[in-house]
C-alpha cells in the first residue's frame, strides 16, 4: 500500500525520504521481530487455522494489489485515504473474526527461552535496522555499523542456542536439508532476475 505514497508524503510533510521510509521500515522490524515468536504463540494461544491460512494469502497477494490500489488512492484521492482504508478494513475483520473464527486446538503452553527471544529481538533487529537506514545514512555511519554489530553478534548467539535446546525457538537444523538449502539460494537471483535487475545495479 505505501509503495507510491513516499513522493506525496513527502511534498506534504516536507520531509526526506530516510524519514517517509520509516513508514516500511517499521512495518519490516515488527515482522522482524515478531515472525520468529509466532509458533510459540500459536501453541499458547488458540490455534485457529482457516484464519491463519487466510492470513498467508492475504501476504502472497498482497505485494500485487497494494501498489495498484496505493497508486489510485493516491492519484485520485488523498494519501489519508490509505491509512484511513487499513483502519477500516482492520477494524472490519477484527469485529467480524469475533463472531465467526472459532478454535480448532487447545494451547499447549510451551516453555519459552525468554533469552532466545531476547536475542532474537537484538539481531533480526539490529540487522534490519542497519540494513534499513543505511541507505540514507551510508554504511561508514556509527549508527548502521553499531546496528549492524550487535545484529550479527545477536543473531549468532541465538543460531548457537537454538541448536542447543530441545525445543527451539526456531530449528535450524532444517538447514541440514540440501534441498531446503538450494532453494533458499534460489530464491534471491529469481527474483533479481524477475525484476530485470543484475548483481551490479542499486535498485
Amino acid at each position: 500500500m505505501m509503495l507510491y505514497a513516499p513522493p506525496t508524503l513527502m511534498r506534504e510533510f516536507n520531509v526526506p525520504s530516510s524519514t517517509v521510509q520509516w513508514l516500511t521500515t517499521g512495518f519490516m522490524l515488527t515482522n522482524g521481530i515478531m515472525i520468529p515468536v509466532t509458533a510459540f504463540l500459536i501453541e499458547t494461544f488458540t490455534t485457529r487455522q482457516l484464519f491463519l491460512y487466510a492470513m498467508g494469502m492475504v501476504i502472497a497477494f498482497a505485494p500485487a494489489l497494494g501498489p495498484t490500489i496505493s497508486g489510485l488512492l493516491v492519484e485520485w484521492l488523498s494519501w489519508r485515504w490509505m491509512f484511513a482504508l487499513l483502519v477500516a478494513i482492520a477494524g472490519g475483520v477484527i469485529a467480524a473474526a469475533c463472531f465467526t473464527v472459532h478454535n480448532v486446538g487447545e494451547p499447549t503452553h510451551p516453555h519459552i527461552d525468554v533469552l532466545s527471544v531476547v536475542l532474537s529481538t537484538f539481531g533480526f533487529g539490529g540487522v534490519l535496522f542497519g540494513l534499513s537506514t543505511a541507505g540514507g545514512n551510508g554504511w561508514g555511519s556509527m549508527d548502521v555499523l553499531v546496528s549492524l554489530a550487535i545484529g550479527v553478534i545477536a543473531l549468532t548467539l541465538f543460531i548457537w542456542r537454538q541448536m542447543r535446546l530441545e525445543q527451539p525457538m526456531l530449528d535450524f537444523r532444517i538447514f541440514r536439508m540440501v534441498a531446503i538449502v538450494c532453494i533458499i539460494c534460489l530464491v534471491a537471483p529469481f527474483f533479481i532476475r524477475d525484476r530485470g535487475l543484475h548483481p551490479g545495479q542499486k535498485r
